[in-house]
């Protein structure tokens, strides 16, 4: 790692922490953090010819490296990668054999599917990854339908709420929220953190024009939202106002509401709303155009850096490539 890698500090701060990475780390290996810019990491980098950060290298006693992972990674990503280095049976010419042969149990499914988009991620190449992505969501979809309503809430088959539950529309996600009180627990706690994480993504999307607002699918997400207490804190009232306020067709009097109320968004909301700014105006005229960049000028003053930063952007958008 390095101390200005982005990535490794995410791993640090929410990944390593977690009970479940320590329990299978520590089963299996003496783990060494080590920079790649200070003391014996330096040697070690160059030996090892680590050219991005993270780098985890699994290596037998003798320092002979057996396999390496690259990137940030989360619990399920990271135990399949080093599965697939360690376990002969996981390896991905054998999960390549045993998925061919029509093999899908669940050990098989999350392990293959996690390989697929592990190798194109590793490539770098923006193509083959949404290819792997697309191909991976479509053998998971296959499979989770496939199951009985008892076996879509065995622990076997948490990783596709984990991984693959990104929309309300989700067929995982529908039926969680129809059956969350049978899970068991502790699934049941995850299952619900992630719904409830998704439902929120979802208002997120609306509200920073990421997504069409099709007024039937946002009334009913809400409605949903309502009847599981998902918003029993109003973290989402303000969103809410921003979304009904632009459905509304009037952007002039909308960027007047932006005015009055970007303060109240939370920090994550203010992220969604800056990163496609300018999308929420694609119909606007220019005047108007000028007139909602001059909201995001007025607001620099006060705005973290990484809004400076999606603001900087949006405004050279609306403005034609002004600066």
């Amino acid at each position: 790692y390095t101390t200005w890698c982005g990535p490794c500090k995410k791993m640090a701060s929410t990944v390593f922490p977690q009970p479940k990475v320590g329990e299978m780390m520590n089963d299996k290996f003496v783990s060494i953090k080590i920079d790649a810019e200070k003391g014996e990491g330096v040697n070690l980098a160059k030996q090892y010819n680590v050219t991005a950060y993270p780098t985890f290298i699994i290596a037998d006693t003798e320092g002979k490296e057996m396999g390496r992972v690259l990137g940030l990674r989360y619990y399920d990503d990271l135990k399949n990668d080093i599965e697939g280095i360690i376990d002969p049976n996981k390896s991905p010419e054998v999960l390549k054999k045993r998925f061919a042969n029509g093999e899908r149990t669940a050990d098989v499914v999350c392990a293959y599917t996690a390989m697929l988009v592990s190798k194109a991620q590793e490539s770098r190449d923006r193509k083959l990854y949404d290819e792997a992505v697309a191909k991976a969501d479509s053998i998971v979809a296959s499979y989770y339908c496939s199951l009985s309503d008892a076996d879509k809430m065995k622990n076997e088959n948490l990783f596709v709420y984990t991984k693959y539950m990104r929309s309300p529309k989700d067929a995982c996600c529908q039926f969680a929220i129809a059956n969350i009180s049978k899970f068991k627990q502790p699934m049941q706690q995850e299952v619900d953190s992630i719904v409830r994480m998704v439902y929120d993504y979802g208002i997120n999307k609306w509200l920073g024009g990421e997504e069409k607002i099709i007024a039937d699918d946002y009334a009913a997400v809400k409605k949903t939202i309502s009847d599981m207490g998902f918003n029993k804190d109003g973290h989402l009232d303000v969103a809410y106002g921003f979304i009904d306020e632009h459905m509304k067709g009037d952007l002039i009097s909308y960027i007047e509401y932006c005015k009055q109320h970007y303060k109240g968004l939370q920090e994550m909301q203010k992220t969604y709303l800056l990163q496609n700014f300018s999308t929420l105006f694609n119909d606007a005229d220019d005047d108007t155009k000028q007139k909602a960049a001059r909201f995001l000028r007025d607001q620099l003053a006060e705005m973290t850096f990484t809004e400076m930063y999606l603001s900087a952007m949006q405004i050279q958008t609306l403005e034609g490539g002004g600066h």
